[in-house]
């Protein structure tokens, strides 16, 4: 069996010279250097699962929480919002008893020009509490809120 001219990869040969994979990626015009999810950054997977809206949003496509807030794993293993590590990688920690305040009211917006911190009273009044499940913008195709 032939396989494929790649160092290091071991895979059926399909053609020229090139498994299935790598030659997807050439086709593609794609690096042959393969990384897997670990060694991408938290920062960096989050951008891979976000698309830019007209208005700016940057809506994360990838898993929701049931509220529609978009949940990842950190580098470190923790589970967090992804637009709280966007916001931190972008414009700093957010400061001690402050929150983030989603000003496109999207909650799978991730843009750091989104969000302004300030404290979970203010948060609280500003929001809608809960209450604006009928207000919430919808993904036309899956359905779920975004």
């Amino acid at each position: 069996m032939k396989k494929c001219s790649v160092p290091g990869c071991d895979r059926k040969h399909l053609a020229k010279g090139l498994c299935a994979l790598h030659y997807d990626r050439k086709r593609d015009g794609r690096s042959f250097e393969i990384k897997s999810r670990y060694e991408l950054t938290a920062i960096d997977r989050i951008m891979e699962k976000v698309i830019i809206l007209q208005n700016g949003c940057w809506i994360y496509t990838g898993k929701l929480t049931s509220k529609g807030y978009p949940h990842v794993r950190d580098d470190k293993g923790k589970m967090k919002f992804a637009y709280r590590i966007v916001f931190e990688h972008h414009k700093g920690p957010v400061p001690d008893g402050f929150e983030l305040d989603h000003l496109c009211k999207r909650r799978a917006c991730c843009n750091p020009e989104h969000f302004e911190t300030l404290s979970h009273r203010e948060n609280i009044i500003r929001g809608n509490s809960g209450h604006d499940w009928k207000n919430r913008f919808r993904d036309p195709i899956s359905g779920r809120f975004i």
